[in-house]
Order: structure tokens, then sequence, then C-alpha cells
């Protein structure tokens, strides 16, 4: 879903839940209040009596709201998201009042790029040519993640990968004398 969010103009989206969703620890898992009193009361939560109320409050349409809500209801009822393929557990209908609504902003987790390597992790010079006993790995190796992070793990991995290579080249070079 964060990668739709990434896709959108502004980088942002309104996250929607109900009291349910509230009641279930959602709050507690943002560090938010229980009731979240304090983040109604500072704006950073919206709330309503209805989806077309809450809709209003945060200048959405309405109707595309009613019918967002009704396609993940009837996905739930079916224990199946079919837009971004959340797990069966995580699908739960959103019907119980009152609504909420918070803004979901996406955020850079790390930086991406750096130095150019080529498949056995030297590093590229600026005319396309390997520099003699030089190999990057992980994050400061540019090209292989792209313009956003994808996921937990990610980085990790292409660092156990990356590093790897660029050891078993390095331990193959001749020492200088």
């Amino acid at each position: 879903a964060m990668r739709a969010v990434y896709t959108q103009q502004e980088h942002w989206a309104w996250a929607i839940f109900d009291e349910n969703m509230k009641k279930d620890g959602g709050p507690k898992s943002l560090g938010w209040s229980d009731d979240m009193s304090k983040e109604i009361a500072a704006g950073k939560v919206n709330t309503a009596p209805t989806l077309k109320a809450l809709a209003d409050a945060i200048g959405m349409n309405a109707a595309q709201l009613e019918e967002t809500v009704a396609k993940w209801n009837k996905d739930a009822a079916a224990g199946q998201d079919t837009l971004f393929g959340k797990l069966k557990d995580a699908v739960k209908p959103l019907n119980t009042p009152p609504f909420y609504a918070t803004r979901v902003v996406e955020s850079n987790l790390g930086a991406q790029g750096g130095v150019k390597i080529d498949t056995n992790c030297h590093v590229i010079d600026v005319d396309g040519k390997a520099i003699a006993r030089l190999y990057a790995a992980g994050m400061v190796a540019a090209g292989y993640i792209g313009p956003y992070y994808p996921g937990s793990g990610t980085a990790l991995a292409g660092t156990v990968c990356f590093g790897r290579i660029a050891a078993k080249n390095a331990v193959a070079e001749k020492a200088l004398t």
C-alpha cells in the first residue's frame, strides 16, 4: 500500500478506520493515547459519526469514500484484499462508528544511491571503468533498489549479497608489493 502512496502526487493518503480498529489497539501501536483524545484535539486524527461526515471533514469526495469502504467491506467478508493483497487477518470490516481518518505520509528510510558498481562490486569511475581495488556494497552502492525503499529487509539482503561478492573479489586479488 505504501507503494501506492508513493505514487500519489503529494506522496500522502488517508488511513480510514473505525471504532473496532481503535479498540483493537491501533492507537497504542502508533504511540498514541488510548482514546486518541490528544490526537483528535491536535487535529492529527479526524473523527465523525458517518463516512460522509468524515469525508466532508477531511475534504474528500464522500461518494468515493463510501464506495471504497463498501469494496473493502466486501473483501473483508470474503477474507481477501483484492486491491493490495493484505493478509487475511488484516482485512477486517469498517462498519462501526465513529469513523476516524489520519494522514499517512511516505518517508525516506535511508539514503539510496551512491557510487556505481559492476556485477563484481568494483566501484565504477566517471568513464565507466572499474577502479582497481575499490569495492562497494549495500546502501552505499547505487542502482539495485530504485527510487523508494520497497520493504523490510531489502537493504539487509542487498548488503549481505553484494558484501559477499565484494569480499570474494577483494580476497582473490594479489597483494600490492
